[in-house]
């Protein structure tokens, strides 16, 4: 027997066409249901992050974030911790931890919050010398790269991906170390089964 599972879809509202819905499907019970109120936001939802039973959402600017079942919604998030203004390189789960990963463009440093399980702040967990690397590795300075992924392990053993246009750059998120990488796609997964997590 297979287990069940839900589909969430966010749509346009019928009653507001400015205005969005999310709805859900059970496999279980074989029917969709209306999820909440129809809402207005900025989010982008092509990007979607499962994450402590729900599914979140962020604007570009990170300035919102929307969970499916209880769309909570705290507006502006630099108020739990999150420094409004920042680029947000990326929004992703790893081992049951949210992250979003951010940087001021004149910044040195990309800082990894991750946010506390009763959603009442955002906290940096790691930050990382981006000077460091881009002496390394050149064509990463001036935001010549972008955040592959985070892969969170035992504590030693975390890591981001940073990916170029020619290279993919391991940086231990610990020990702020860093190597280029040139795994085919196999040996770059073997590597992710690898870190124990």
């Amino acid at each position: 027997m297979y287990p069940f599972y839900k589909v969430v879809c966010v749509r346009d509202s019928e009653l507001a066409g400015e205005l969005f819905q999310i709805e859900v499907y059970s496999s279980e019970s074989g029917a969709w249901r209306v999820s909440g109120e129809p809402f207005d936001s900025s989010a982008s939802f092509q990007h979607g992050v499962y994450w402590n039973g729900s599914v979140h959402w962020i604007n570009e600017e990170a300035e919102e974030i929307l969970n499916t079942w209880t769309m909570l919604r705290p507006g502006a998030v630099d108020g739990y911790g999150y420094p409004y203004g920042r680029n947000v390189g990326y929004f992703g789960e790893s081992c049951d931890h949210l992250h979003i990963i951010v940087s001021y463009d004149t910044e040195t440093a990309l800082d990894v919050y991750e946010m506390e399980r009763d959603y009442s702040e955002w906290f940096v967990k790691y930050r990382v010398d981006r000077t460091a690397v881009a002496a390394a590795f050149p064509q990463m300075r001036y935001g010549h790269f972008s955040v592959f992924s985070l892969v969170r392990g035992k504590e030693e053993c975390s890591f981001l991906l940073l990916r170029t246009p020619s290279k993919v750059v391991r940086v231990n998120l610990v020990c702020n170390t860093f190597e280029e990488i040139f795994y085919p796609r196999d040996a770059l997964f073997n590597m992710y089964k690898s870190c124990q997590l």
